[in-house]
Order: structure tokens, then C-alpha cells, then sequence
């Protein structure tokens, strides 16, 4: 109601609510307030909290506070993703997090148990503990151009993810050239879509994809002497 300034931690936490309207008096925010809750509306009058497609941001938009269900793209003002922002969402489908996001906060999706692809650019430069916790049905991790697939995978494995469940996939647009830092350097590849050459001295894969790959991609495998093979997926 009008008149309310702070909700507390977990005040709402996986309460089956459809949509939760914020008047224009809260000025504070406790974490997971309102986790796997469905929608937000806020006052336009409120001075530090707005809604953006029903996400619900911090007025200047630069962070996520609280997630929604279905697929997700996170507006372009946004830098963080809030700690449980999405926690609890268990009718989140899929996340397009933009290029200029730089962190994930701890258990950001935690619980997200219908999240099957989450698409990460390479801005990020951290993941906190549990980001993507009992995500049992995240089978694609879709990383940006210039994403380093290395320094991916060692920060989604320090949050505590399983890397091993997952498949990597780099999405190509046919014909625009594109630069992508594999963080593979001294290896040999192997199956890359028709139009893109590895750079074995920079691990760099370069050029333009010439023809469309099946809807699931095609898998490049990568090896080098002493070392574990790697598979990359390029979806053109």
C-alpha cells in the first residue's frame, strides 16, 4: 500500500504472485524480496525503482532487482544482474543478457528449474557463487562475440557450476564479419563453419560464415598434444 518505504529480505520469496505493484513511498529493497514472483508495475513518481517490461530495475536502469518468467532479454541500460534477481522464477524459459552487463550477482537464477539457454556477453567479468544453481534443464550457454570461452568457463566453474552439463555455443551472423576470442591458443580446429579461420598464434576465430548451419549448430572440435580436447558449438 501507499505509505510503505522498505520491504524487507524474502518478504515475498516464492510467493505465487501474478504481478506486485510498487507505489511511489519504497525507497529500499531487501535481496530475494520477491523471488519467483511474475511482474512488476512501479509508480512513475517513485524515485529509485522503475519497471522495464516488467522487470523490475533501479530508476537509472543499470540494475536488475527482480526477474520475470517466460524468455527474457535484459534491457541494453543494464550493468548488473542483482543478487537472486530471477531466483525462484521457475517459468523462465530463456535470458538474453546484453552487451555493456558486467556482473551476475550470487544465485542470480537460482531455482530457475525451466531455464534451457541463457545467451552471456563478453562484458561480463564476474559470476557470483550459485548464479546458475539447480538449473537442471540449462542445456546452452550462448557466448557473445570477442567472448574468451576460457575465461567463461573458469568463471562460470568458481560460481560453483557444472560446466560439463552445458553446451557452448558462439551465434554467427551470415555474412558480418565477426571476431571471436576462444582463449585457445596452439590448437588445431576442426569442422568450422564454412567462411571463419582459427588463428592458432591468438586463438582468434575470424572471418564471415558464408551459409547457415542446422538450428542447433555444428560442433568445432579443438585439440592440442597434452591437452584435453575442447567442442565449441557455432551456430550460423
Amino acid at each position: 500500500p501507499s505509505g510503505v518505504k522498505e520491504i524487507e529480505t524474502n518478504s515475498f520469496g516464492y510467493c505465487p504472485l501474478k504481478l506486485l505493484e510498487l507505489p511511489e513511498s519504497v525507497s529500499m529493497i531487501g535481496k530475494a524480496a520477491f523471488s519467483g514472483c511474475a511482474s512488476f508495475v512501479v509508480s512513475p513518481e517513485n524515485q529509485y525503482f522503475t519497471s522495464v517490461n516488467g522487470l523490475l530495475c533501479t530508476k537509472d536502469g543499470k540494475r536488475v532487482i527482480a526477474g520475470v518468467n517466460g524468455d527474457v532479454t535484459i534491457p541494453k541500460s543494464v550493468m548488473e544482474i542483482h543478487q537472486r534477481a530471477f531466483s525462484g522464477c521457475s517459468g523462465l524459459l530463456s535470458v538474453t543478457i546484453p552487451l555493456g552487463v558486467m556482473r551476475i550477482g550470487e544465485c542470480a537464477f537460482l531455482d530457475c528449474h525451466s531455464l534451457k539457454s541463457v545467451a552471456i556477453p563478453s562484458s561480463v567479468m564476474s559470476v557470483g557463487d550459485g548464479a546458475f544453481s539447480s538449473c537442471g534443464s540449462l542445456g546452452v550457454i550462448y557466448c557473445g562475440d570477442r567472448c574468451d570461452h576460457v575465461a567463461m568457463n573458469r568463471m562460470l566453474s568458481e560460481s560453483g557450476f557444472d560446466v560439463t552439463k552445458v553446451k557452448f555455443a558462439h551465434c554467427v551472423v551470415p555474412g558480418e564479419t565477426t571476431e571471436i576470442e576462444t582463449g585457445l591458443v596452439g590448437y588445431k580446429a576442426t569442422g568450422l563453419p564454412s567462411g571463419l579461420k582459427y588463428d592458432a598464434k591468438t586463438g582468434k576465430i575470424t572471418g564471415a560464415a558464408t551459409k547457415p548451419t542446422a538450428e542447433d549448430g555444428v560442433a568445432v572440435k579443438f585439440t592440442k598434444k597434452g591437452e584435453e580436447d575442447v567442442v565449441l558449438t557455432f551456430v550460423v
